[in-house]
């Protein structure tokens, strides 16, 4: 089991993006939640709309993260070749495909909870939109 800090290291400059979209997610997230709580609830929808697209897009970067640390240990493999022996090249694929598959780790811990705040505070946004104030 790796540390917290060998995760995001693993996974490279995807991290940042990851935890830099999850954190304005956050704060869209609990802007919206706020709005919910005040007299504002007809417009929460609006910060939670960019909660909900900020913790997506942290959650799509670490795919993205994956896919560009798979393609950069393939192309570190392929300009090797012949140079490693085959049962090397196998341990190299394979622990790189694992700290490849941190960056998905790093896109949901960043991203999960700025979606799940910001679809609460779109949904009962919305409804309560359409209730008239009493």
């Amino acid at each position: 089991m790796s540390s917290a800090f060998e995760v995001f290291k693993d996974c490279g400059w995807p991290a940042w993006i990851c935890v830099l979209l999850g954190a304005a997610g956050l704060t869209a997230g609990f802007v919206g939640l706020v709005f919910l709580l005040t007299r504002a609830r007809s417009v929460a929808w609006i910060p939670g709309a960019i909660a909900l697209l900020l913790g997506g897009g942290a959650l799509s970067m670490g795919v993205v993260g994956r896919q560009w640390g798979l393609s950069r240990m393939e192309e570190a493999l392929t300009s090797a070749r012949g140079e490693i022996d085959p049962s090397q090249e196998q341990r190299i694929r394979e622990q790189g495909t694992i700290e490849a598959g941190h960056c998905v780790s790093v896109g949901f811990g960043a991203g999960s909870l700025p979606f799940v705040m910001g679809g609460l505070a779109v949904a009962i946004g919305l409804v309560l939109r359409k209730k008239p104030a009493a």
